[in-house]
């Protein structure tokens, strides 16, 4: 325990960067699905003391579960900011020359909005992370039903 853990009161706020932090290393531990299947494994047919024996050697604990709310409370909206930043930085990249956006375009959730379109028929928005990096690519000259 260092000098910054005796001086924080139990239930005070963790700082964004301590918490996310915490939450890097219990996930670099091993893939979380896996942890999570190993613990229901340990849990099955467990006392007590052997259920917080399992708990305390998977890692768990309630500087996690702190670390975990304030990482959720602070980051929660991250697929709000990965939508917005997909649209707007694919939209220099599909937009033709002359052809504008004709209508102002949701970017995020509480926007009673739709996505960007012009005169052209325009494609769902869809970010996805490909596993292995290989991300199939719509010939040049199509304009993609989804873009990637």
């Amino acid at each position: 325990m260092d000098a910054t853990d005796e001086n924080q009161d139990a239930g005070a706020p963790i700082d964004l960067s301590t918490a996310v932090g915490t939450l890097a290393r219990f996930l670099h531990r091993q893939p979380l699905t896996q942890a999570i299947a190993g613990l229901e494994h340990r849990l099955e047919g467990a006392d007590a003391s052997s259920a917080a024996r399992a708990t305390a050697e998977a890692g768990v604990d309630e500087d996690l579960l702190a670390s975990a709310l304030t990482v959720r409370e602070s980051l929660g909206r991250i697929n709000d900011l990965i939508h917005a930043s997909g649209i707007l930085l694919v939209l220099p990249h599909i937009l033709e020359p002359g052809e504008k956006i004709i209508n102002r375009p949701s970017l995020g959730p509480g926007t009673i909005r739709a996505d960007p379109s012009t005169w052209r028929p325009t494609s769902g928005w869809r970010s996805s992370n490909w596993p292995g990096g290989a991300v199939p690519t719509p010939p040049a000259n199509a304009r993609p039903s989804r873009t990637w």
